[in-house]
């Protein structure tokens, strides 16, 4: 699965808008919007957020 589907999912399954995610990762929504347009961010820490959180929402 890609990464701008993992971010998508894990939103949707916590309920949140792409700001309120983006508290979570530490990062911004128009960043986050990048992502679920299918943007790799540069920052390593942001990615494995967002997998660990898919990873969690799926179990």
């Amino acid at each position: 699965m890609e990464l701008k589907e993992m971010c998508k999912q894990a939103r949707k399954y916590m309920k949140m808008s792409q700001a309120e995610f983006a508290k979570v990762i530490k990062s911004n929504q128009t960043e986050i919007s990048f992502i679920e347009r299918g943007f790799i961010p540069e920052d390593c820490r942001k990615i494995e957020k967002i997998k660990t959180i898919y990873k969690w929402s799926v179990e």
